[in-house]
């Protein structure tokens, strides 16, 4: 995925067959953490997402389907409106 010309990192949230929750990050072959809880990794796929421009972070189920998404970082789908109104609050 690409935004605004950055190549944007996203991390899954997969479970192991370990009964663990694995965050990994897309094309990697090894698992950046292992957590006991989805909600550990989910919250540890999230800090790393944020570091990232536009990261995304996606949680799957047991049965591998994707659960939810997000993405963090400025939406560069941004109405121009709601941009300028953005940035004149700002001021």
């Amino acid at each position: 995925m690409v935004v605004c010309g950055v190549m944007s990192v996203r991390y899954h949230v997969i479970p192991s067959v370990e009964g663990a929750w694995r965050v990994k990050r897309s094309g990697a072959v090894r698992a950046t953490s292992v957590h006991s809880t989805q909600s550990e990794a989910v919250n540890r796929a999230r800090k790393l997402a944020k570091k990232d421009v536009g990261g995304a972070v996606i949680v799957h189920g047991v049965d591998g389907t994707i659960r939810r998404s997000s993405t963090y970082g400025k939406d560069p789908y941004l109405p121009r409106e709601q941009s300028q109104m953005k940035s004149r609050r700002a001021v």
